[in-house]
């Protein structure tokens, strides 16, 4: 969650609400700070909009299914959409990812509207949303262009009736173009922001690897978006949905996946937009529970008396998704996944005493500041040190901990979001000077406490912490 401070009460710090580049920050933002301004600034206003979107996903999906595929299939598209761990995930965070989902939904449901009524009150409707989308999401217009693609090759041959619907795509076109130009250009020309999604960009310099980049990319992604652990049977089963829909009078939910992934390719060739990165691609998550549910439909018995058919489809439905399941624990349990830190920064700020110091990992940084001025503490500390994100070179820490010898006989450590592999380097660097005394684990977040091992008899060593070991994940690579 985003942070709110000052000296004399709180106050909004926008710049640093959701730290990414990559977020829709003014106009996201600017919503979500009309909310706190309204109902106050609780953890559960501020997680609100994100919350609201992606319920109102998942019944978009069962709306947009029930027209395409009827209601059994649209009853399992959207069951299998509001257990999917990355939709869940964004659905708790100040991020805009579930706006993503949703605008997928409202642009598809839309254009189904106008495509039945062909009026221009639809048409004036589908563009209007499509525009206000824009300064939303980042994919919508990767929606917008593949709707525009399926339109035009369901009308070839037809100019006369093609022409009202090209021209506001193009109107909306230039309203994009231009929120680009003004906004979203400075994205793809932040460097770091580039190589740190590198892997996400087609090789364009090295064709013969594109082939086997877009097929890791795109299983990958699949997997977890669905939460199926096996990419080959989630490809099966898309591939049966498509199938299966290409059969129907509307062709837009079997056309829709493989055009809009083209289009997001194209777009990281050119290293405008990643590929294959999870929650860059939740906006896709209604459309493939869908084509999932359609492929799996294609199991149910049309003997709707045939109760031993259904017992079989629910046993291949819990075997498929029981990792989905258990990855959607957390958060349907708790509210929030494995890392949350509420209770660890509340320990913190009763039991550190003047004098101790504070070290925060980056990742950590905004979640800790707002539950630290929760408790009633100043995050301007002098005896705060943080610890940058150096996962490619832990020994870069070495200046941090440096700086904690020189200051500090006892200390406090708060790792959450924190790569495994840089935190075990971390904590052996520190287990050089200090010894660890005392922990607390939450999921995979801990706080730690340290003090000088010159000043404790025999060797520094940290106690068993339960949960940290070299198969422990560590962190959610989605960030705070």
């Amino acid at each position: 969650p985003p942070y709110f401070q000052a000296e004399d009460g709180i106050r909004d710090l926008a710049s640093s609400l959701v730290g990414s580049e990559m977020c829709i920050r003014d106009r996201y933002m600017g919503i979500v700070r009309g909310l706190a301004a309204i109902f106050g600034h609780s953890e559960l206003v501020l997680r609100l909009l994100p919350c609201a979107a992606g319920i109102a996903a998942v019944a978009g999906t069962y709306v947009l299914a029930r027209g395409w595929l009827g209601r059994d299939r649209a009853v399992l598209a959207a069951g299998l959409l509001s257990i999917a761990p990355p939709f869940l995930l964004a659905a708790h965070q100040l991020k805009h990812y579930t706006l993503d989902a949703l605008a997928t939904v409202a642009l598809l449901y839309a254009y189904e509207r106008f495509r039945r009524n062909t009026g221009s009150r639809a048409l004036v409707i589908y563009v209007g949303l499509a525009v206000v989308s824009f300064g939303l999401s980042f994919t919508s217009p990767f929606v917008v262009a593949a709707i525009a693609v399926i339109e035009v090759a369901r009308r070839r041959g037809d100019l006369r009736g093609t022409a009202p619907f090209v021209a506001a795509t193009a109107a909306a076109a230039v309203v994009f173009t231009i929120l680009f130009a003004v906004f979203y250009a400075r994205g793809p020309a932040d460097t770091l922001l580039v190589e740190y999604f590198d892997t996400a960009y087609a090789p364009a310099a090295s064709p013969t690897q594109l082939p086997s980049w877009l097929v890791g990319q795109t299983v990958g992604v699949l997997r977890e978006l669905t939460g199926v652990s096996s990419g080959l049977v989630v490809v099966l089963f898309l591939a049966a949905g498509i199938g299966a829909t290409t059969r129907v009078p509307s062709t837009t939910l079997a056309a829709f996946l493989p055009v809009v992934a083209l289009i997001n390719v194209g777009a990281s060739v050119f290293r405008l937009y990643p590929y294959g990165v999870v929650r860059l691609s939740v906006y896709i998550a209604p459309v493939v529970c869908m084509l999932l549910a359609a492929g799996i439909g294609l199991l149910l018995p049309r003997d709707r008396r045939s109760w031993l058919s259904y017992v079989a489809v629910v046993a291949v439905l819990y075997a498929l998704f029981y990792p989905a399941l258990t990855g959607a624990r957390p958060y349907l349990s708790t509210g929030w996944r494995t890392e949350h830190i509420r209770d660890l920064v509340r320990t913190l700020a009763e039991e550190h005493v003047q004098g101790e110091g504070v070290y925060i990992n980056d990742d950590a940084g905004p979640a800790f500041r707002f539950y630290w001025v929760g408790n009633g503490r100043q995050v301007e500390s002098e005896e705060i040190v943080w610890a940058g994100r150096l996962a490619r070179d832990p020994g870069l820490h070495a200046p941090e901990i440096a700086e904690l010898s020189e200051r500090f006989d006892a200390f406090w450590a708060l790792f959450s979001h924190i790569d495994p592999g840089e935190l075990r380097a971390l904590r052996a660097m520190l287990l050089e000077s200090y010894e660890c005394d005392r922990s607390w684990v939450e999921g995979d977040a801990r706080l730690e406490h340290y003090r000088r091992a010159a000043a404790l008899p025999g060797s520094a060593s940290a106690p068993p912490v339960e949960g940290l070991s070299e198969g422990d994940s560590g962190t959610s690579g989605d960030g705070p």
